[in-house]
């Protein structure tokens, strides 16, 4: 198997059992991987959770990841006023040489 330096992997958690249903949870693991170096970059975030009722049927309810969604609005936000300050930076540069009239 060739070496993978970036790769998804979900994983099923300990299934516990409450008032009669087995709760399996899962997450995906992004993992980031160096070439000659030990270790690298884990980022794991939570998918969803298997439930099997005590007569057999399976229920699969999605985790809704509220805090990864505020963390790339905050990317997201920060990408676009630095933007906005390097286009404002370079209009004004632009004004004071004389080359916008």
């Amino acid at each position: 198997m060739a070496f993978a330096p970036l790769r998804m992997e979900t994983r099923a958690g300990k299934t516990t059992q409450a008032g009669g249903r087995s709760l399996t949870p899962f997450s995906q693991a992004l993992i980031l991987s160096f070439p000659g170096m030990l270790g690298g970059l884990v980022w794991n975030r939570p998918v969803s959770v298997l439930v099997r009722e005590p007569d057999g049927s399976e229920i699969v309810i999605p985790v809704v990841d509220r805090t990864r969604q505020i963390e790339l609005a905050l990317l997201g936000a920060v990408a676009g006023f630095s933007l906005f300050i390097l286009i404002s930076r370079i209009l004004l540069d632009r004004k004071s040489s004389g080359e916008l009239s």
